[in-house]
């Protein structure tokens, strides 16, 4: 009268399974990662790298290599990301692709660091320039920086170099 009730209930769950497996949709979205020096972070640099996604090849998925150049803006921070619209794994029936998220990963550094839009680097110093003064070259990504010592500095001192911070530039000079 009803039939069996696996089989109801098969054709049930086998007509929900072909609806959601055929049904249009947008793509997934990927999230890769970019690891970035110091230097590369403070003066914005393009890196090329492949990654793979995932396309619809009729009834299936299939993997599908793809290439993008990323352009890392100067001055990015670690752990932010850059979005490329429809980079990411292929959509469903036609329906537009995912989205790209490249995290960006600034390597540390073995003598500065980071501390928001500053360059921090920690020298040691002769006592008789703290003492009488002078001048020390401090190492930063353009190079050699000149650096005044007032007679007197104490040791727990921070000397500040205008305008050799990071900044919020945009992409590339």
């Amino acid at each position: 009268w009803f039939g069996d009730l696996g089989d109801i209930i098969e054709q049930f769950m086998g007509g929900m399974w072909w609806w959601f497996s055929n049904r249009p949709r947008k793509g997934s979205d990927l999230k890769l990662q970019l690891s970035v020096t110091f230097e590369e972070a403070y003066h914005g640099v393009e890196k090329t790298f492949d990654y793979t996604i995932q396309v619809q090849d009729g009834q299936y998925l299939k993997d599908q290599k793809k290439s993008i150049t990323v352009k890392v803006p100067k001055g990015i921070e670690d752990g932010q990301y850059i979005r490329y619209t429809g980079m990411g794994n292929g959509g469903i029936h036609e329906w537009p692709d995912g989205d790209l998220y490249v995290r960006i990963s600034v390597q540390k550094h073995k003598l500065r660091h980071r501390s928001g839009d500053d360059i921090v680097v920690k020298m040691p110093v002769d006592v008789f320039q703290l003492m009488l003064g002078g001048l020390l070259l401090v190492d930063h990504p353009e190079g050699k920086v000149e650096v005044k010592i007032p007679k007197g500095t104490q040791p727990q001192d921070v000397l500040r170099v205008k305008n050799k911070g990071f900044g919020k530039w945009g992409f590339f000079d």
